[in-house]
């Protein structure tokens, strides 16, 4: 963020930002879309909103005719990026690399977010994207099988070095977003995978799960890390860009309101119908209208509006600083609006 940014944004407030971006056509108008590819993932995360997902979400995937319609339509209304990920591992989907040609041949760019676990067979795929986010907690082979249960370390560290040693992955950017907990051992961390071209770290935040009855989200501390995830306050003034600046399809059509929606049970449509008519379906107009009011019900408790102290923050920013002078790593290191590189 600029710094010329950070003065409008103190001075309006978020609120008054995303009022002003909304009216000036800044916000509303995606230029960037989500899709599940399938809906299998290999690993069982004790953090993942995917532990409380209905069951009609964990299994299917996208065919190679849906997609390719999806991607001329999204061509056609402008979207500018994908991203091949929400719920699920895309890698895992058998015809993955038909999926990266079509995306490629409408010169869009793509994203890809992988767990690390099936990736030798992927390097002539993953060479064509533009951006590879690599999902990664641990920091030896007990945290990693912990936090990635129940995939291998030995096996994510062989493909991480042929993700970072493969000359044609050279110029493919590299990052690690690193949701930290109080066992976190940042130096540990930063020695293992601290070659990648970024690790973007924030707290752990609770999971997702939905209220059908009334259709909220409801954010929930997984039991098996209760006690290391830091606790967090709740955000008093809540504003989210993702119903205004994303679309997100699961591998059935569905439209997700967010990347942090995995259930798809609000009544937001099917991309069959049609970009535009998701853009105007009554439910997403409704949600922006409740964020762009401040009277925010349908994402009140969502995780993503449980963040941490000021005292949390900076004692954080010392645990960093401190591994970042011991170990220097080759990754650029991004907590908010602090930098460490060389």
């Amino acid at each position: 963020m600029t710094f010329l940014k950070k003065i409008i944004k103190r001075h309006l407030g978020d609120l008054n930002v995303l009022r002003t971006k909304y009216f000036l056509k800044k916000a509303g108008y995606p230029k960037t879309l989500r899709i599940d590819i399938t809906a299998f993932c290999n690993a069982k995360c004790p953090f993942c909103p995917r532990i409380a997902m209905p069951d009609a979400r964990l299994s299917g995937k996208m065919s190679l005719e849906k997609f390719s319609s999806i991607i001329t339509e999204a061509t056609k209304f402008g979207i500018k990026t994908i991203k091949l990920y929400i719920t699920s591992e895309p890698l895992l989907h058998p015809k993955f690399s038909k999926f990266i040609d079509i995306i490629k041949s409408k010169n869009l760019e793509v994203q890809v977010s992988t767990n690390l676990s099936v990736v030798q067979h992927r390097l002539n795929d993953l060479a064509k994207v533009n951006k590879l986010q690599l999902s990664i907690e641990g920091w030896d082979k007990i945290s990693y099988e912990k936090y990635r249960f129940p995939l291998k370390y030995e096996r994510a560290r062989e493909n991480y070095k042929f993700l970072i040693n493969d000359p044609n992955l050279k110029s493919i950017f590299k990052e690690i977003h690193l949701p930290v907990t109080k066992l976190t051992n940042l130096k540990k961390f930063f020695k293992l995978w601290g070659n990648v071209d970024s690790i973007r770290i924030d707290f752990m935040q609770p999971y997702n799960d939905f209220n059908k009855e009334n259709n909220t989200f409801i954010s929930k501390f997984p039991l098996q890390l209760k006690d290391e995830i830091y606790q967090l306050e709740e955000k008093l003034v809540k504003t989210c860009y993702d119903p205004f600046d994303e679309i997100v399809i699961g591998f059935d059509g569905k439209v997700h309101l967010c990347c942090l929606d995995f259930h798809a049970e609000l009544p937001l449509g099917n991309i069959e119908n049609g970009f535009d008519n998701v853009l105007k379906n009554h439910k997403r107009k409704s949600i922006q209208k409740e964020f762009l009011t401040g009277d925010v019900k349908t994402c009140n408790d969502c995780s993503q509006f449980m963040v941490a102290s000021k005292s949390q923050k900076d004692n954080l920013i010392k645990q960093i600083d401190l591994a970042w002078k011991d170990i220097k790593p080759n990754s650029k290191i991004i907590f908010y609006d602090k930098v460490w590189e060389k």
